[in-house]
């Protein structure tokens, strides 16, 4: 793997000690994904959406459904 220099747009984050329940506090999330599932074409601007943090156990749930 190559390790990344850090620049304004490319900088580490923190994150939370292991043992914090973060369960139902919110969260915000960005990137430049697909506005609409049947969209080919990416988003030219980062977005971002405040959403809830699940437990482990909800989110292999619903990803493995």
């Amino acid at each position: 793997m190559q390790s990344s220099l850090f620049q304004p747009h490319i900088i580490p984050i923190c994150l939370p000690n292991s043992e914090d329940n973060l369960v139902d506090r919110k969260s915000i999330v960005t990137g430049w994904g697909k506005v609409k599932k049947n969209r080919k074409l990416m988003s030219p601007q980062l977005r971002q959406v405040e959403v809830p943090i699940i437990s482990n156990k909800n989110c292999m749930e619903y990803v493995s459904s």
